[in-house]
């Protein structure tokens, strides 16, 4: 049996109330509590790319195979997709009401749990709010094999906790680079001061259907930062936590490249620059997390958390995509419990 992630939000969070006038009508008579206005879900996404313009494309919400349905009162009611901007549900009774949303499996994860969202609300017009970073025309890699091979100079020596990310922006990509390992060809090792021939593969998390190639000719960036990491050994701070890590983002290289292609690795070298630092104080008690927990995960051998504060220059709203993901975060902590540790 597919067990499933259940995520609850509510309407405050993504529900609007204008209407623009587009998509189907409830038709039906007006004197009954079920003929009221139908309810709208937005399938319009958002698109931030580098220098331009922000670019609306409407999407049918089931396209990608997700299913979306609402209940209220024991009635399932379906949506139909107008081919302009909304997912129309005729028929909804007023009054609070339950958006169901299934999300396609992954087939790339095969057995992997599936994922619902619930979203309850009154509202009849629904807005995800969905802003993704980047342009919307990208091409898509298909290949396991397409890769890059990083040189990069000036680099502060390599710590045994640091990290790396590599993203671009403007395509919408991230991967977290963890070395130490001496596994792939070039990987950098502790004490190191340059990175020389690193070959990574184009493993990235991203908002769009596939991994996308970047493309310097489009406009696309494309970076690597450098996240100096140590421990927290102070037990006045770590409060619950076997061991903690602090990771700054110290240090970012631009890369130059040629265009990805998919199926091969393409060389993109650079030099490292410093990053500005800011203060932060931060307040992330074990404690507190497994409170979160309990009513869910009462008896966990292991948990582990991590908290990302994550800086936007130029972006005045939150990001759906790279940004919301973690790239250029001056600071990330992680933090581990086992149950049989200090606390």
């Amino acid at each position: 049996m597919t067990c499933s992630w259940w995520r609850l939000a509510l309407a405050v969070a993504l529900a609007g109330g204008c209407n623009d006038g587009e998509g189907g009508d409830s038709g039906g008579s007006s004197d009954t509590a079920a003929a009221a206005e139908p309810v709208r879900y937005s399938g319009v996404e958002t698109y931030l790319p580098l220098g331009g313009e922000p670019i609306a494309i409407a999407k049918d919400p089931e396209a990608g195979g997700d299913d979306l349905h609402i209940e209220q009162d024991g009635q399932v009611f379906e949506g139909v997709y107008d081919g302009k901007a909304w997912l129309v549900f005729d028929g909804v009774p007023e009054g609070t009401f339950q958006l169901h949303r299934h999300y396609a499996a992954d087939p790339e994860l095969p057995g992997a749990p599936s994922v619902r969202s619930i979203i309850e609300t009154d509202r009849r017009d629904l807005y995800e709010g969905r802003t993704s970073s980047g342009r919307p025309d990208v091409t898509l890699a298909s290949s396991d094999a397409t890769g890059l091979s990083l040189d990069v100079g000036a680099m502060t020596p390599l710590g045994l906790v640091d990290r790396f990310e590599v993203r671009s922006y403007n395509v919408d990509a991230l991967a977290d680079l963890d070395v130490g390992e001496g596994v792939a060809p070039g990987e950098p090792l502790e004490g190191d001061d340059a990175i020389t021939g690193w070959v990574i593969a184009w493993d990235v998390a991203t908002t769009r259907d596939g991994p996308p190639l970047v493309d310097p000719g489009a406009g696309d960036d494309l970076w690597l930062s450098h996240l100096v990491g140590h421990w927290l050994d102070d037990w006045d701070y770590v409060d619950a936590w076997s061991d903690a890590t602090v990771r700054t983002l110290a240090e970012a290289a631009p890369l130059a490249l040629a265009a990805m292609v998919d199926g091969e690795q393409t060389p993109a070298s650079g030099t490292f620059a410093p990053v500005a630092q800011r203060p932060l104080t931060v307040d992330l008690r074990g404690s507190q997390v497994t409170a979160t927990l309990a009513t869910n995960l009462p008896s966990p051998d292991i948990y582990e958390c991590r908290v990302r504060v994550i800086l936007e220059p130029g972006i005045d709203r939150p990001v759906f995509g790279l940004f919301r993901l973690s790239s250029g975060s001056p600071l990330e902590v992680d933090g581990r419990n086992r149950a049989s540790s200090r606390s």
